[in-house]
């Protein structure tokens, strides 16, 4: 029995449980992960993390009552008490009429398309494989490195996960998926005795596409480049947002358009649906399916089929994020409860920006900060660089920039197509005018 088959037998047998104890209706989602993680600091191994897991998570439905319900603990007997004890704690809850399982004809049948997220690789390799490649990539650095590096850590891990979701309406399809990752942090001195600290990292879903060696060098740039930097005065700035801090300030923007925001009115821009809503400029899409994509999934946690589409499009919001529950209780119809790949559109490289720029402010890191979700209000403090004539010319830091996401977002904003493809969001570098930084 292959490893697909031996999943859904036992989630099939957890519902057929729970509806013998008394459940309405349920849904499983069984999942078995493996992690393997390696650090080596100052060119000496630091820590080796090596886990396997499998877990239960169980939905029980009961006359309009749901619970949500978790375990490792798979065997019959403590399995069977287990899901008895689930389904009377359901019973105890005040009942909801939005607590519902999804519509069938939503769901995904099958497995559904191959998305190209699994890479056989993963089977063979182990904490060894990675050690002895973030040991060579850490010494490295620390033999090419210049005076006032203090430390270099530099870590790279694996993950495989086996996934298994089935309901008692039908539902029942297995995905597997890897991620490759790698990471480095260095620490230095600069002539003022501060100690700036600076990181890079990825990952990706096969192995071959990682490139481990670049990360501790990549990481070495940004901290040397930050040295000796200072405040900048407080007034407006024109200001560029660099590709791998950008998805800061769409977040919040897709955290609005969720069912629950919208739902609970926790959001800065209600009732928004097909509405003119923010710049004509602006355009977002969502690819679930895109193969080989960090983020790309066949259905979201209740198996409702995803499909691809525009989120924003000329500025007009197309689409909320909304699951059963929430699209019960707003009148629509459930399509996806979270993002999965989301791209904002854009053209030409982050140096066309800047020269088009000429002066202003390149922000690429975050540190700390605050948003009302609201009223949209935010503020954080940013590093960066201060840019003249479209040419950076020193480091900047403690510096804070505000102001309010709806009012940013209606503002003419010109976006690069830089974005980077290790995540699920992929935001390019974007330039918005006059921005407040203090």
């Amino acid at each position: 029995m292959d490893w697909a088959e031996n999943m859904k037998q036992e989630a099939l047998k957890a519902l057929q449980m729970a509806v013998d104890a008394g459940a309405s209706g349920a849904r499983a989602a069984y999942a078995k992960t493996r992690e393997e993680a390696v650090t080596a600091l100052g060119g000496r191994l630091d820590k080796i993390h090596t886990a396997s897991s499998r877990q239960l998570s169980l939905t029980i439905f009961a006359d309009g009552r749901v619970g949500s319900f978790s375990t490792s603990r798979l065997e019959e007997k403590e399995l069977k008490e287990f899901v008895e004890r689930a389904v009377q704690l359901t019973s105890l809850l005040e009942p909801d009429e939005f607590n519902v399982m999804p519509d069938p004809s939503l769901c995904l049948k099958g497995d559904g398309p191959d998305l190209e997220i699994y890479d056989a690789d993963v089977e063979r390799m182990t904490a060894s494989d990675l050690r002895t490649k973030v040991l060579e990539c850490n010494g490295n650095v620390l033999r090419t490195a210049p005076k006032g590096l203090n430390a270099i850590e530099t870590e790279m891990g694996i993950s495989s996960t086996l996934d298994c979701l089935a309901d008692t309406q039908g539902l029942l399809c297995t995905s597997r998926s890897t991620l490759f990752t790698v990471s480095s942090e260095c620490s230095l001195t600069d002539p003022s005795g501060a100690r700036p600290e600076s990181g890079w990292w990825d990952q990706k879903i096969r192995y071959a596409d990682l490139e481990p060696e670049r990360c501790g060098e990549v990481a070495l740039e940004r901290g040397l480049a930050n040295l000796g930097a200072q405040k900048v005065p407080s007034r407006r700035y024109d200001v560029i947002l660099d590709t791998e801090v950008a998805s800061k300030f769409v977040k919040p923007l897709i955290k609005s358009l969720t069912g629950a925001a919208q739902g609970q009115k926790r959001t800065f821009i209600p009732d928004c649906l097909d509405r003119k809503t923010f710049y004509e400029g602006l355009e977002i899409v969502e690819t679930p399916h895109l193969k080989g994509a960090i983020g790309a999934a066949g259905c979201d946690g209740e198996g409702i089929e995803l499909r691809p589409g525009p989120i924003v499009e000329c500025g007009v919001v197309r689409r909320y994020f909304l699951n059963t529950y929430y699209a019960g209780k707003l009148g629509m119809r459930a399509n996806g409860a979270s993002p999965t790949v989301l791209t904002l559109s854009g053209t030409g490289t982050r140096e066309e920006l800047l020269s088009r720029m000429g002066n202003g402010i390149l922000i690429t890191s975050f540190n700390g900060g605050n948003f009302n979700e609201t009223t949209g209000d935010f503020s954080y403090g940013i590093r960066g660089f201060l840019v003249e004539n479209g040419v950076i010319v020193r480091p900047i830091r403690e510096n804070n920039v505000s102001g309010n996401f709806l009012d940013l977002w209606n503002t003419p904003f010109v976006a690069a197509a830089d974005s980077r493809n290790a995540t699920g969001m992929r935001i390019p570098s974007i330039l918005f005018p006059g921005l407040s930084i203090s």
